[in-house]
């Protein structure tokens, strides 16, 4: 009779088992932070997305009612939001974004105003005195901006 070895089994060692589970640890503790910049930067994306519809939307409403419609912006108890108005003021639809105003800017150019764009019964941007107007809102923020350009046919392009 022969000496018997015995078999070998398959399975990992517990030091194997450590040094994975350690390796996994440290990939996890590196990916994390891009993670969270990253739905950061989809939530960015998404509330600039709203805000374009919402233009649109302003858009829409002024050539269907054959009316004045103001879509205005801001924030609110640091909140940022934005609101359709029609032509005395009074509020027709708001978005709220929350959670994320502190890292948003919004600029304007060409429009009377910092905080709104006024749109025709045609659609088309006009200050005040309801002279069209051309004008840019550049949204930023996470890294990242998108402009919508508005021109004085009521072409609205996003950048």
């Amino acid at each position: 009779m022969g000496l018997r070895y015995p078999r070998q089994t398959a399975g990992f060692t517990l030091i194997e088992l450590i040094i994975t589970l350690a390796i996994l640890g440290i990939v996890a503790g590196l990916a994390w932070p891009r993670f969270q910049g990253f739905t950061d930067w989809a939530k960015f994306n998404e509330a600039a997305d709203q805000f374009y519809y919402g233009l649109r939307q302003a858009q829409r409403l002024a050539i269907s009612n054959n009316t004045y419609i103001k879509f205005q912006w801001g924030e609110e108890s640091g909140t940022f939001k934005y609101k359709i108005k029609n032509k005395d003021d009074v509020e027709l639809e708001s978005k709220n974004f929350n959670g994320l105003a502190s890292t948003w800017t919004i600029s304007t150019t060409g429009f009377p105003s910092q905080n709104y764009v006024r749109f025709s019964q045609w659609g088309c941007p006009v200050d005040e005195s309801l002279q069209f107007k051309k004008g840019t809102v550049t949204f930023s923020g996470c890294g990242s901006s998108q402009t919508f350009t508005v021109y004085v046919t009521g072409l609205i392009k996003r950048n």
